[in-house]
């Protein structure tokens, strides 16, 4: 059986560009793999009418995760330049971690674009 490509911003099974497989998404993977035990193991595109939504869900995402990412690094030299201690770096390690995570919440996957340029310089010469 043949992995279907579906849109992650539509839902439906269309052909587009690939996503970029990541530590997010191996983790989902593993995560229905081993633990739902429900991988469908399909290949996830963004198709060409929802390219525009993707793109500003992207800028969003890569936007916030970089001030919430500045954020817990200032937290971060701050606390342990004010106090340096063992307690100190495990709390502002923790804190930076949670910005990180916090982040996560708007993710959404960078595009292999690399890849889709072979493809589609592959397909032209044929």
């Amino acid at each position: 059986m043949a992995a279907k490509t579906v849109c992650i911003m539509c839902g439906k099974e269309r052909n587009g560009i690939r996503v970029r497989e990541d530590h997010v998404i191996r983790a989902i993977r593993w995560i229905k793999r081993n633990v739902t035990r429900s991988e469908r193991n399909n290949t996830l595109v963004v198709c060409r009418e929802c390219y525009p939504k993707y793109k500003a869900q992207r800028s969003r995402f890569v936007t916030r995760r970089a001030l919430y990412v500045g954020m817990g690094i200032l937290f971060f030299v701050f606390g342990n330049l004010l106090a340096f201690s063992l307690t100190t770096l495990l709390i502002t390690t923790a804190v930076l971690l949670f910005f990180y995570l916090l982040a996560l919440f708007n993710y959404v996957p960078a595009l292999d674009i690399g890849k889709a340029k072979k493809e589609t310089a592959v397909g032209a010469k044929k």
